[in-house]
């Protein structure tokens, strides 16, 4: 049947932040998640290089997006930051696709992302509305703006956001 795949945007950004540790604790923590979920599941870890560029995450989440519509057919796309490790509760909204019409903002549950509007960290679309929004914008180079240009996009195409409530995250 249909399944999961978890999107993680990743780049090394030595010396301001060393994300290969982190990456080394989500891996197996994510793999030891995922395995309690009834659905098939994947993590799909997407690197752009050191090429002097500044960071696109949305480029980088949409190249997953195609990635991982050949890795297994897909009941959720989930788009997931390389520090954020989600609580064993969380393992029922991972599983289940949003409802139709919605995006559900998991992330929600970490005090630091809670804010109104907000919908970065972890967000989980249906892939046939990821792709009716366009998915993000490619043209965003270094961090922040690509969440907010798909909040647009969402809401010129009527999708809503969910907010989780269960469980938490450690970063």
């Amino acid at each position: 049947g249909a399944g999961v795949v978890v999107v993680v945007p990743f780049r090394e950004q030595l010396p301001l932040q060393h994300r290969g540790e982190q990456l080394a604790r989500f891996l197996p923590h994510m793999q030891r998640f995922l395995c309690g979920l009834e659905v098939p599941a994947r993590v799909l870890v997407v690197e752009q290089n050191q090429d002097g560029r500044k960071f696109n995450r949305g480029q980088l989440l949409n190249v997953g997006f195609t990635l991982a519509e050949q890795l297994l057919p897909l009941s959720a796309f989930i788009m997931h930051d390389v520090d954020l490790l989600p609580s064993d509760e969380m393992q029922k909204v991972y599983e289940r696709p949003p409802p139709q019409g919605c995006a559900v903002h998991l992330a929600s549950v970490w005090p630091k992302y809670s804010y109104a509007n907000f919908i970065g960290g972890v967000l989980s679309f249906r892939p046939e509305e990821f792709k009716r929004i366009n998915g993000y914008p490619n043209n965003y180079w270094g961090w922040g703006l690509e969440d907010d240009q798909l909040g647009l996009r969402m809401a010129h195409h009527g999708l809503r956001t969910l907010r989780v409530r269960v469980g938490s995250y450690e970063d």
